[in-house]
């Protein structure tokens, strides 16, 4: 009876040092990720004791792959995807699960045996695609010669430092420079103010109305009341500046508009007045505001039939002359 006990304990202690290797894995990870920055660091030292990193670089040679975590990791990586030792790794545990003792094991520890092979092979293969992007990573920093940038840098920085340390005993440290720094920011909100993009809410689900060549013929008529009803007509607001002036010598916008109603209401107003100041003379008196010289025009009320009239002050102008 001890024997089919032992067996089970073992198996379970081997349950759990396996449950450990993520963490080994985990381990490796950092030593990876430690050993780029260092190597990084090393590049951008502008000196001659840390050349030969990047002779082994331009070289070709994988500096992460050849140090003692690399070589430890690809030894272990290059055995589990071997498919003779897979299969005799496989092979082993189909063996211990089939023994009556790995009855008594849990469904979920008999589980993890089974697929242990599977998980040492998708966690190995995480961590040598991180090794891999390492490598190409540094391999690019050092052919675009971005180490270059970063040597300038870290140069102007220790410069930086150094003129601070000299300067500390004259200037305290909160003393105003006069320069501003502007930095970037981000706006904080709160995770619930997002809202996710709904490509949907972009198609069209009504049916496409198609309109024919043999619609209705367009009034060239309607179409110029349209035009009038969102545009000043400038070119008949010209045509009565200058009658106006034909018949009665220099004018001011009262004048023309005793003559020729305001046929767009105050659109016609605004329309004169942006003639005058092109085209007439504003009238000052020497000496006062420019803008204390006014005139009182009136107009009667576009689209309405009653007598009610508008009325309005505008500067002074005199058309002394044709506009065109």
């Amino acid at each position: 009876m001890a024997a089919p006990r032992d067996a089970r304990e073992r198996a379970r202690e081997i349950v759990e040092l396996a449950r450990e290797l993520p963490d080994d894995f985990s381990r490796v990870r950092a030593d990876l990720e430690s050993m780029n920055r260092e190597l990084r660091l090393r590049i951008i030292e502008d000196d001659d004791a840390q050349a030969h990193v990047l002779d082994e670089i331009f070289r070709g040679v994988d500096l992460l792959q050849e140090s003692d975590a690399g070589r430890s990791f690809e030894g272990f990586y290059s055995m589990v995807l071997d498919p003779e030792v897979a299969d005799a790794f496989q092979g082993s545990i189909d063996a211990v699960l089939a023994r009556s003792f790995a009855s008594e094991l849990s469904l979920e520890e008999r589980r993890f045996l089974r697929g242990l092979l599977r998980t040492l092979q998708e966690r190995s293969g995480e961590v040598n695609g991180v090794m891999s992007s390492f490598a190409r990573g540094l391999r690019r920093f050092v052919q675009s010669q971005e180490y270059q940038r970063d040597r300038v840098i870290r140069r102007l920085l220790r410069e930086s430092i150094a003129a601070a340390g000299q300067i500390s005993h004259h200037l305290k440290p909160y003393a105003d420079t006069g320069l501003e720094l502007t930095r970037t920011s981000v706006a904080l909100r709160s995770i619930s103010a997002l809202s996710l993009h709904d490509p949907s809410a972009l198609e069209t689900t009504e049916a496409v109305v198609e309109h024919r060549d043999d619609g209705p013929v367009v009034d060239l008529a309607m179409l110029r009341l349209l035009a009038r009803a969102t545009e000043i007509d400038l070119d008949e607001l010209r045509t009565n500046v200058d009658e106006t002036v034909d018949a009665l010598g220099p004018s001011t916008l009262g004048a023309v508009l005793d003559r020729h109603p305001a046929t767009q209401g105050v659109a016609s107003v605004v329309g004169l007045v942006i003639l005058a100041e092109r085209h007439g003379t504003r009238q000052v008196e020497p000496g006062s505001d420019p803008g204390a010289v006014v005139e009182v025009v009136e107009w009667p009320m576009a689209n309405v039939d009653d007598e009610r009239r508008l009325r309005a002050t505008v500067p002074l102008f005199i058309f002394t002359e044709r506009i065109r």
